[in-house]
């Protein structure tokens, strides 16, 4: 009997439809379980929508630079660019590129404008003018776009630590920049201590000590109030300087 009433249970329960789900009025398709069932599911999800300012900061510098170069004649690429920075009477900053072609500064500005979130124009010169001061990011994408002869110029040239909400990019340059600084000023001294342990160097310094010695020991068989004794004693000295100068080419 029990065994009758358990099978009749399970017959139940295998008939009994699925309670809904959640979403269950947009579910359209099925799939099956490990168990074996069948539940409904909704259907493909679509990909969410995004927007300009998210498709921007998703986006990687090597399409932005990609982009940049497919629009920007090869020509051009080679041209002397030069970005400085400005401030006006009212402490405003702005960043100004200069060197560049007219159809090449509108898709540069373009490109900028995108990257940056800034206004800016080309003025009649036909110098890129951004608000801000991006010289560093400026500088940047113009090389990372093809430009192989682009230079900081006027203030922007010197030498200073990024911001500490500067991006990444210019973090890494300064930080490259610091690194490159470093060594150079090691090379430096290495090359000094080289110099200084040749043997006309060393010579020369040995020289330069011995005309410093007889220099005081003249002065001082000058002097009116040093007893004879010392003196005496002076001029045996200045005598034996004077043969190591001489002995040593002076």
């Amino acid at each position: 009997l029990n065994m009758a009433m358990n099978s009749c249970s399970d017959f139940e329960d295998a008939k009994r439809p699925a309670a809904p789900t959640k979403n269950a009025a947009k579910q359209t398709s099925k799939r099956t379980g490990k168990d074996g069932k069948l539940y409904l599911r909704d259907g493909p999800k679509r990909p969410q929508a995004m927007t300009k300012l998210a498709r921007r900061r998703m986006g990687t510098d090597a399409t932005a630079a990609a982009s940049a170069a497919a629009v920007v004649d090869t020509t051009a690429l080679k041209a002397k660019v030069r970005v400085e920075e400005s401030k006006s009477g009212g402490g405003k900053r702005a960043t100004t590129i200069r060197g560049l072609s007219r159809d090449a500064a509108k898709s540069v500005l373009k490109e900028l404008k995108a990257a940056l979130s800034v206004g800016g124009r080309v003025n009649a010169r036909g110098d890129v003018e951004v608000q801000g001061a991006h010289a560093e990011i400026c500088l940047i994408r113009l090389q990372k776009a093809g430009y192989s002869d682009v230079r900081l110029a006027g203030g922007a040239g010197a030498v200073k630590a990024p911001a500490w909400n500067a991006p990444q990019e210019v973090r890494d340059r300064a930080a490259a920049q610091k690194q490159a600084a470093k060594a150079a000023a090691g090379k430096r001294a290495e090359k000094a201590r080289v110099a200084a342990r040749a043997p006309a160097a060393v010579a020369a310094k040995m020289l330069a000590q011995l005309r410093a010695s007889e220099q005081l020991e003249i002065a001082k068989l000058r002097r009116s109030d040093v007893p004879r004794a010392e003196k005496a004693l002076a001029q045996e000295k200045l005598d034996r300087i004077q043969r190591r100068i001489a002995e040593a080419g002076g």
